[in-house]
């Protein structure tokens, strides 16, 4: 069986693992990378045996599919060429920074007839995959993504960490949105938030809180949903997954204090734990070979798109 040539534009760290990742899979071969930036060059080929382009289109041209993890002003620009030359996409997340240039790419990999896939990675945890069968009318959904300085900064913290969230939070519940409220915090050099918090209410009366953060000391990735009788706790960094049901609880006074007593009972779900990033591409691959369409996919992407949109409006218009 002939390897699927890849071509990786950017090398930056989404760059970088998708390099690292697709060199270790046996089905796939990679053409070459490129990056604007030659000192971000050089460090990938000091740690991989791979050809580097100085020409986009002669790359886009030797490649049968494409990733790119260029930042997130470029992706539309890049992508369009990508999807013209009849290309096959990984696009890292966000698709593009507007609903409507997103639109547009997704209509020009259903002309073209080519895969488009968008890189959410957090998909592809094994929590998450689980997560759906045990979601059943929830009354509060909370996300908190925090973690310390160092990420992108060509867009901000709600492009960049909670989209993810909003992803997952819009798959899972499918329910029509009501309202949404944000308050953010930016730091002293940025042009962008830093710090978010969005409340969202939705239509069937849950209600969502997302917290994300990328100048936070400490790395933490967490979900909790509360719904009838249980509360579920999703770890994404450790692909955990648990649920708690109520089984007794009560007030004891005494002269000196007021104590709660509850009785739990825990079950941890088993999660088949496997690199994410892994999963992704080897997916990407799959559709491509297999001729999967993508274009249903496209739609959810959409959607994530749409809601991550407004919330930026709504605190920018």
């Amino acid at each position: 069986m002939e390897k699927l040539k890849i071509g990786i534009i950017g090398t930056g760290r989404m760059g970088t693992y998708h390099v690292s990742m697709f060199k270790s899979i046996e089905s796939a071969d990679i053409q070459g990378i490129f990056d604007e930036n030659v000192s971000q060059i050089k460090k990938v080929l000091e740690q991989f045996q791979i050809k580097a382009y100085e020409n986009l289109d002669q790359l886009i041209e030797d490649s049968s599919a494409l990733v790119l993890a260029s930042p997130t002003k470029t992706h539309y620009e890049i992508a369009k060429k990508i999807l013209s030359a009849g290309k096959h996409l990984l696009i890292e997340k966000p698709l593009a920074p507007s609903l409507k240039e997103a639109n547009e790419l997704v209509e020009l990999a259903k002309k073209k007839n080519v895969v488009l896939h968008v890189g959410h990675v957090e998909r592809f945890n094994g929590a998450v995959i689980e997560l759906s069968r045990f979601v059943n009318k929830p009354n509060l959904w909370e996300a908190k993504r925090i973690g310390p300085a160092g990420r992108i900064t060509d867009v901000g913290v709600i492009w960049d960490l909670m989209i993810h969230d909003i992803d997952i939070c819009l798959r899972v519940l499918n329910s029509p949105i009501k309202d949404i409220n944000t308050y953010i915090f930016k730091g002293e050099s940025s042009f962008h938030e830093d710090v978010a918090n969005t409340s969202i209410l939705f239509e069937n009366g849950c209600v969502g809180n997302f917290i994300a953060s990328r100048i936070s000391q400490k790395k933490d990735r967490m979900l909790t949903i509360s719904q009838k009788d249980e509360y579920l706790h999703l770890d994404f960094t450790n692909q955990e997954l648990s649920i708690h049901r109520d089984v007794s609880s009560q007030i004891k006074t005494s002269s000196q204090d007021i104590r709660y007593s509850q009785q739990m009972n825990f079950e941890r779900v088993y999660i088949v734990k496997k690199n994410p990033l892994e999963l992704e591409d080897r997916y990407f691959i799959e559709a491509v070979v297999e001729g999967k369409s993508s274009y249903d996919e496209n739609q959810l992407d959409l959607k994530t798109i749409e809601v991550t949109e407004k919330i930026i409006k709504s605190i920018y218009s």
